[in-house]
């Protein structure tokens, strides 16, 4: 995939395989700093690089910098368009990386496995069976979806831009281990997984926000769906819809019910690229600047792991969180409204808001993502409640907000018990 450079020809985006690439290593030294201002400057290095764009034409679309710190420390930071690479591909990146130089510093002679495959037979076997099930798998999501693209109107703190920036911000949070254990509980009564608990309570949380209750939530899928593509570097990701149609008289355990089943019939379609999906419905996609979702959801499981290089002077190497994950040194943009995304850390979640800027303001998200706890824990204790009676008691105490004061006043929910208690 390194060799891969992207061209316009006529109009189309064309991949031309070069023969030989080579990946500088970059160096950069910071002078001398307090303990305190190490960090800030380490992170202003980090952002300045991983900004900088990549000519798609020119391969390898990866950079590599090695930072020397003042202390003897030093960190290695990769940067890689997500053009040619997804989340699995990082690991797998940064494992061979650290193999081989372990391997180099042992002379013990390391080689990786030979692959089975390689990415150009994935994307043979990808173009075969688009030509077979194409027309098949658009029919689907046309049903899934309906006549018209859905999307979500959310209150916004400013008037919605002619032209979107895509200048976006962060906002962190985390759920304790007691509710995530409820939270698992819960999913294995109801015979669902954690991550659609996890998107129920986005989804409730979306339509409480928005007064709509037929919700389009964005959700990527890995798309390596045989053994033999784990092990390769590549683009195999997807994204489909998970479309709720809620009614406000179901009840918790009915919304969980619905949300597997989008998330069931939106496994059935992913094999349809997502761009292709969105021209089915002509130029919709882009009545909103753009974006061709308003919303996505996001379960990772695999961030926080580590791996120990057989014992390499007693030192691990940390697999390197994305930068649009992490709050000190984010990319400062959004892929769409609002992105929530939760992953693993121990027995907890760890949680971030991505959001436009231009829309909100960080008070009204950090309030959402307390509703949203608030939510899920309502969840946990009982799924045969109405829904909009859980809603209501949030929507109250959100009220109560001076920074997100008025927010629910078009929507008229029942004024009751705040925090989300049964």
């Amino acid at each position: 995939m390194f060799r891969l450079g992207f061209e316009l020809v006529r109009g189309q985006i064309t991949q031309k395989l070069h023969q030989e690439v080579f990946v500088a290593l970059d160096e950069c030294r910071l002078g001398e700093h307090s303990s305190e201002s190490r960090e800030a400057a380490l992170q202003d290095v980090v952002f300045d690089y991983a900004l900088r764009p990549f000519d798609l034409r020119r391969p390898p679309l990866l950079r590599v910098l090695l930072i020397h710190t003042d202390n003897g420390e030093q960190y290695v930071l990769f940067v890689i368009h997500h053009i040619v690479a997804d989340g699995l591909s990082i690991r797998i990146l940064v494992r061979e990386v650290g193999m081989h130089y372990q391997s180099l510093v042992s002379a013990s002679g390391w080689e990786p496995a030979p692959l089975p495959i390689q990415y150009i037979d994935y994307a043979i076997w990808e173009r075969e069976r688009a030509t077979r099930t194409s027309r098949e798998g658009l029919d689907h999501w046309l049903a899934q979806l309906g006549t018209e693209w859905p999307r979500l109107r959310l209150p916004t703190d400013f008037p919605r831009p002619a032209q979107r920036s895509h200048r976006g911000k962060v906002h962190r949070f985390m759920l304790d281990e007691t509710l995530v254990t409820e939270l698992r509980n819960s999913a294995r009564e109801e015979g669902v997984t954690l991550f659609v608990m996890l998107l129920a309570g986005y989804a409730l949380l979306l339509a409480g926000l928005s007064g709509i209750w037929n919700i389009p939530v964005a959700v990527p899928m890995s798309g390596r769906h045989r053994a033999e593509l784990e092990e390769l570097i590549g683009f195999f990701g997807n994204t489909v819809i998970c479309y709720a149609r809620l009614a406000q008289t179901w009840t918790l355990r009915q919304l969980v019910a619905e949300i597997q089943r989008g998330m069931l019939a939106a496994h059935a379609g992913q094999d349809v690229p997502f761009e292709e999906i969105v021209r089915a419905y002509g130029g919709a996609h882009a009545s909103r600047n753009g974006s061709m979702y308003d919303t996505m959801f996001e379960y990772l499981d695999f961030r926080t792991q580590q791996y120990d290089l057989l014992g390499l002077d007693e030192q691990q190497w940390e697999l390197p969180e994305s930068l649009d994950f992490e709050v000190e040194v984010h990319t400062q943009t959004a892929k769409c409204d609002l992105f929530l995304c939760c992953w693993e850390l121990g027995p907890r979640l760890e949680c971030i808001i991505e959001y436009d800027r231009d829309l909100f303001e960080a008070g009204r998200i950090a309030g959402w993502s307390e509703a949203y706890v608030g939510l899920l824990r309502g969840m946990t204790r009982n799924l045969d409640q109405p829904m909009v009676s859980l809603t209501g008691r949030l929507v109250e105490e959100a009220n109560v907000r001076p920074q997100l004061s008025g927010l629910f006043d078009e929507f008229n929910y029942a004024a009751v018990d705040a925090g989300g208690h049964v």
